[in-house]
């Protein structure tokens, strides 16, 4: 269980019993931002902590020692993860800006990280439709509605 307040991941047993805390706040290995707020299982109980400000992945034993780090892109932001069964990382990347015009500009897509975390692929673009919010004069607020896939094909 991820406890976001104290900055670390609670562990306990089956029959609900604390184990152990994992992780605490700071920027070395092993330690969590605020902005963490997903807990992953992976393979033979590795704890896989996902921190988006620090473009990494803590990885911690079941036994809740660190293990090791997982460099992500820091660009774009991940929200949305998902391993593979080869133990590579799939997740959402977005960002938003704005362009000369002022206006917003979002760009959307699955990414693929190979289980390294050395190689980035961008698997799929949403495609979104223009719009003038945010443009000098307007309402200051983007609306994002993602449009119909209508097919994929994955190599």
């Amino acid at each position: 269980m991820l406890d976001q307040h104290a900055h670390v991941v609670r562990t306990y047993g089956a029959d609900g019993v604390f184990l152990h805390d994992a992780g605490r706040e700071g920027q070395g290995p092993g330690e969590f931002s605020d902005f963490v707020n997903t807990v992953l299982v992976g393979a033979g109980d590795s704890i896989y902590v996902p921190d988006y400000a620090q473009a990494r992945i803590n990885v911690f034993s079941s036994e809740g020692a660190y293990g090791r780090t997982i460099s992500v892109p820091s660009r774009p932001n991940g929200y949305s993860w998902a391993w593979s069964e080869t133990g590579d990382l799939y997740y959402r990347g977005m960002t938003m800006s704005r362009n000369d015009e002022n206006r917003f500009v979002f760009w959307d897509a699955i990414l693929h990280v190979d289980r390294d975390g050395g190689e980035l692929d961008t698997v799929f673009v949403f495609d979104y439709q223009s719009t003038g919010i945010g443009g000098p004069g307007n309402i200051r607020v983007p609306l994002i509605i993602n449009s119909p896939v209508l097919g994929c094909t994955s190599g």
